[in-house]
């Protein structure tokens, strides 16, 4: 019954607190492709790509491992390729298999493995809205958490935690091309995966990070498309970051993006340097 008690403390602080949303973020990015620096800024409203290894998510509505999600990202600066998705709404529809605790190595490292499916109506398009897609987003996700707690069954803390999360996805929708003025029906298919690490510190009554990593990559195939957008079939996305908490709710961040996404599928070869206040 304690070691239950303490497991549910324990991801109930790695729930509300660890993995908090930036509300915005300011940066400087030098984009390679265009070599020179642009700036950056960002409102991020649930950020699309920051939730997908939640190990449970923050609802609008859960019942019974069914969920709704939603999620926006703006982006404005002055260089399109300093942000894939310059415009980003999504309805996450779900049902989430929760598994069950375990540990490995010591009662310290505590891990589960929870899996999902999604089904999600999706927007995005370029800043100007010239490129325009709407569709159904398909996806299944394996989701593997783990933690390293400081051992006190009286008074639980984690020092760092970890989510990796992947799988296969497809978008099956429609496209409108403003500058072109063509319209067809855009459909990939792909694969993604996304790491996070986490070191935690505690202030006050709160678990917060100290210092994060992130991998994220992705890989599709482009079934259907307007073919005067992109040049191969196959398109793609990495990026890597590391954040470091400055002051209570205030980040300052590195990060690397280097591919090629929709709307537009022009590459993205950037370097930014960026400040966030998180929520």
């Amino acid at each position: 019954m304690k070691t239950a008690l303490a497991i549910s403390i324990l991801f109930f602080i790695l729930i509300t607190s660890a993995y908090s949303q930036d509300l915005i973020r300011i940066g400087v990015t030098h984009d390679f492709k265009k070599k020179k620096a642009v700036d950056s800024f960002s409102l991020d409203l649930n950020l699309t790509d920051k939730e997908e290894s939640r190990p449970v998510k923050y609802f609008l509505f859960d019942t019974d491992g069914y969920y709704l999600l939603p999620s926006s990202a703006i982006n404005i600066g002055d260089g399109v390729t300093a942000s894939e998705n310059n415009v980003m709404a999504q309805i996450k529809a779900g049902k989430m298999f929760y598994g069950s605790p375990f540990h490995i190595f010591s009662r310290n490292n505590t891990y589960i493995i929870n899996q999902s499916v999604e089904i999600n109506p999706s927007y995005n398009s370029d800043k100007n809205f010239e490129e325009k897609t709407a569709f159904a987003q398909i996806k299944i996700l394996l989701n593997l958490i783990g933690q390293v707690s400081n051992g006190l069954a009286d008074n639980p803390r984690i020092e760092k935690a970890f989510v990796a999360t992947f799988g296969p996805y497809t978008n099956i929708g429609y496209r409108w091309s403003r500058e072109l003025d063509l319209n067809k029906l855009y459909s990939t298919a792909g694969f993604f995966l996304d790491f996070k690490k986490r070191n935690m510190v505690k202030v006050g009554d709160y678990e917060v990070d100290d210092l994060s990593y992130r991998l994220y990559g992705n890989v599709y195939y482009i079934a259907s498309d307007l073919n005067e957008l992109y040049k191969e079939r196959y398109a793609g996305l990495i990026k890597v970051s590391v954040i470091k908490r400055i002051l209570n709710k205030t980040y300052l961040g590195i990060s690397y993006k280097y591919g090629n996404d929709n709307p537009v599928y022009s590459t993205i070869n950037v370097l930014e340097l960026s400040f966030a206040v998180n929520y």
